[in-house]
């Protein structure tokens, strides 16, 4: 039940700017130590088709930028749609600084899902598969 409330909130947090906003995708992803916890285990992503506005949110976001970021649509077609994103200052333990690059891939017919994660600049990328759920305003 709690969890319900904190999506609806969430949805409207992402979408209090935009006054006919359509869907808020739910992905949830396993969590792989490999990843080096830069591979968040939930994101949300609020989409407007109309004009093709993407807003994302995931605790990395949250951490290093503190409020939803602006995202983009790479791929949108029957089969599938991938969102786009960059984080800029995030730092690692070892104090490097890098702007990380986030995909991920919707695909419509399973509800699959698979992200990368790509530090610009470092060897990579980070990698994550899961689910996605889709919740209609």
């Amino acid at each position: 039940m709690k969890s319900a409330g904190i999506k609806v909130g969430l949805f409207a947090l992402l979408f209090g700017g935009i006054a006919s906003a359509e869907e808020l995708y739910v992905c949830k992803f396993k969590e792989v130590k490999a990843n080096g916890g830069w591979m968040p285990a939930e994101v949300y992503i609020g989409f407007k088709s109309e004009v093709d506005e993407v807003v994302v949110f995931d605790p990395l976001i949250k951490y290093f930028v503190g409020e939803p970021i602006p995202g983009k649509i790479s791929v949108d077609n029957p089969k599938r749609i991938t969102f786009t994103w960059f984080i800029d200052g995030t730092v690692d333990r070892a104090k490097q600084f890098a702007k990380m690059e986030y995909r991920l891939t919707y695909l419509k017919g399973t509800k699959s899902a698979s992200m990368t994660g790509q530090a610009l600049g470092f060897l990579g990328p980070y990698a994550s598969q899961g689910a996605c759920a889709i919740q209609k305003k």
